[in-house]
């Protein structure tokens, strides 16, 4: 009988030892599943960082092309200027030199 009871605890032991084991199993696969789901969530916003750089990346270029483009339509409309008051003076030294001829 002592044989049987100690059988009978041994399998009990072996049956928690099993259940345990399986609770353990669970519980790895479950925090398996919550780091990929992790992995998954950092590359969806490294990825949404990178999209957001880039469109950072294009503001700038574009602003820096506009202001580009500006400098040069300030320079044109400088010399237009200093031309245009050439052609005046000009003008009125023509003007001069017809009322003294």
């Amino acid at each position: 009988q002592e044989a049987r009871a100690s059988s009978r605890e041994a399998a009990a032991a072996a049956a928690m030892a099993e259940t345990e084991r399986a609770g353990l199993t669970l519980e790895v696969k479950k925090a398996q599943m919550q780091a990929e789901v992790g992995r998954e969530q950092e590359q969806k916003w490294r990825r949404l960082a990178d999209e957001g750089r880039a469109e950072a990346d294009a503001a700038n270029a574009a602003r820096a092309e506009a202001l580009s483009r500006a400098a040069a339509l300030e320079k044109e409309a400088h010399a237009l200027l200093q031309a245009s008051s050439a052609a005046e003076q000009r003008e009125a030294e023509a003007l001069k030199a017809s009322e003294g001829a």
